[in-house]
């Protein structure tokens, strides 16, 4: 019987997708029986070929598909579930058959085909050998490193179904991937906040929530508050969508925990831009989502008394403020990303360079702030899983905020140490003369104000189609003094139109905006009547500063509400 060498060929790794890793004689367990090939691992795909003259079977499995690979038992591994493939599969010590697992995006956004492929090869050494390599293959960009992700849950978020969400389908999945985790359970709001910013977290490799927005929010902001956060600067973080809105997920082709869950395996990263929100109290939060003033803020928080209703929660009270549609008073100052120095072409062309998978950060402006996202090329028709072409997208994200004094002046100071804001040594209320050139200003009343830097604020609200998460830009859309008709077709119907700068609804693409409100809020159209309370000459205009909100110029949160 030949020895290992005579049977196992193992070639230097290299970077290239085509590089050689290892090949061997082996048998693939298929629906026309048993057929025996020349299995090849590259570091880009996995291909087996039949040996047989009357036949050319191949099979090739793109690494963009593969996501973990297990001992099993003799004969042909049936997948039911990650679940139970997970209690089978790893608890054998040793074997001639191992099996390799793909998932698959589907169109309609369906939930992912997940599929199993079983080899047999001519001895428990080689088959330790197999499985060794293509985790290698799976995940080259950890090299050395072990992988250890920290998760949250939160087991009250969205429908209360994070916790088995995590039990089906994440812990199988990060166990069939060979990925270590530390499980935290929530135990009150602000939890995770607390935990990232003083704990330790330099034995893990990425921080990950199961959870909503909101839990990915608390991390983010715990992060950047840690008096050592440039140490943490390169720890991903990312979302295993179990929440209400779900807006990241949807706008990374993620929506599904599958997804998400195989993105934590795979470690894959991409740009994404980071809001830092300024209250008139001078304190600053960091916004990852987009910041809602007004109508959409109104649905979300008036909405939390039936949360556990899930997403319905958002079309029953989104159904009842607009059949009650209210107006607010103040004003929207903004610099225009285009007066910044961008053209329209420049902001296109940053756009296209992010749609292809690993991008380098934005450090042009010293006021942005960048953290990638874990996931694969986001192409207009993405080719990550490989044929046929899926909308795949990881959750991942990884902060690495710059500070830069490049377009600093005596009148644009740092609002806080961790790095400048372009609205910082702006005077409030804001005047003709404390307004710096370019600026431009609009008057209410307005219906709502949404600053966004994804497409998606949930699963079934298309906000901006034109956002893109890491072209340098804060994409404000806002609806002036319209009636519920104008703007019914827009909350209602998002992802069936275009309703941009149509309708009352318009879109601007900026660098730093500040928001005044007036104090005023109303169910009235009538202009007359807006003014007289938008200009008062008594104790009303100390209102003026109670839900100020000025935005640095990168991004993330919701609204006069934000995430």
């Amino acid at each position: 019987m030949p020895g290992a060498t005579d049977i196992i060929d193992i070639m230097a790794f290299g970077c290239d997708e085509n590089t050689l890793m290892m090949k061997s004689k082996a048998s693939l367990y298929s629906s026309q029986g048993v057929l025996e090939g020349m299995l090849t691992l590259y570091r880009g795909r996995l291909q087996w070929s039949e040996l047989s003259e009357r036949s050319s079977n191949m099979l090739t499995i793109s690494m963009d598909v593969l996501f973990g690979a297990t001992l099993s038992p003799p004969g042909k591994f049936k997948f039911r579930s990650f679940e139970a493939a997970s209690a089978v599969n790893l608890s054998i010590e040793a074997s001639t058959h191992f099996t390799v697992y793909t998932i698959m995006a589907r169109e309609g956004g369906k939930r992912p085909l997940c599929d199993t492929w079983t080899f047999k090869v001519e001895s428990e050494e080689e088959c330790a050998m197999w499985i060794t390599l293509l985790h290698y293959a799976i995940r080259p960009k950890l090299g050395e490193k072990d992988a250890h992700v920290l998760i949250f849950l939160n087991p009250v978020s969205g429908k209360r179904k994070a916790l088995k969400t995590f039990d089906t389908i994440v812990k199988p999945i990060l166990e069939i991937g060979q990925t270590k985790y530390t499980l935290k359970i929530t135990e009150t709001q602000g939890y995770a906040m607390d935990f990232v910013q003083i704990e330790d977290l330099s034995s893990y490799s990425s921080v990950v929530v199961v959870s909503g927005d909101g839990l990915l929010y608390e991390v983010l902001n715990g992060l950047l508050q840690r008096t050592d956060w440039p140490k943490h600067r390169h720890l991903p973080i990312g979302v295993v969508p179990a929440g209400t809105g779900n807006g990241l997920a949807k706008s990374l082709d993620a929506i599904w925990p599958e997804q998400a869950a195989v993105a934590v395996v795979k470690s894959e990263a991409r740009p994404m831009d980071i809001m830092s929100a300024t209250l008139a109290s001078g304190r600053t939060q960091y916004c990852f989502l987009s910041m809602t003033w007004g109508l959409l803020a109104d649905i979300d928080i008036e909405s939390e008394s039936i949360r556990w209703a899930g997403s319905a929660r958002l079309d029953l009270y989104g159904t009842l403020r607009l059949m009650n549609l209210r107006y607010y008073g103040g004003r929207l100052h903004y610099l225009p990303a285009t007066e910044w120095g961008d053209s329209d072409s420049d902001i296109s062309q940053k756009q296209t360079k992010t749609s292809g998978g690993m991008v380098k950060e934005y450090g042009a402006s010293g006021n942005s702030s960048i953290i990638n996202i874990i996931e694969r090329a986001n192409q207009g028709v993405d080719d990550a899983w490989g044929l046929p072409p899926p909308n795949f997208s990881s959750p991942l994200v990884r902060h690495s905020p710059k500070l830069s004094a490049a377009h600093l002046t005596s009148n644009i100071q740092p609002a806080v140490t961790l790095h400048p804001t372009l609205t910082a040594g702006i005077q409030l209320p804001i005047t003709e003369e404390s307004l710096p050139p370019r600026w431009k200003t609009i008057e209410g009343p307005f219906v709502q104000v949404i600053a966004t830097n994804v497409p998606w604020l949930s699963t079934d609200f298309l906000a901006c189609q034109k956002a893109r998460m890491s072209d340098g830009t804060i994409d404000l859309v806002f609806s002036r003094n319209v009636s519920k008709w104008q703007i019914l077709p827009y909350m209602a119907n998002s992802t069936k139109g275009n309703y941009m700068n149509n309708n009352g609804v318009e879109n601007i693409k900026v660098k730093a905006f500040i928001l005044e409100p007036t104090g005023l809020r109303t169910t009235s159209r009538n202009e007359s009547s807006h003014r007289a309370i938008q200009h008062p000459t008594t104790a009303a205009s100390a209102d003026m500063s109670n839900g100020r909100l000025s935005f640095g110029s990168i991004r993330r949160n919701s609204g006069s509400d934000s995430t």
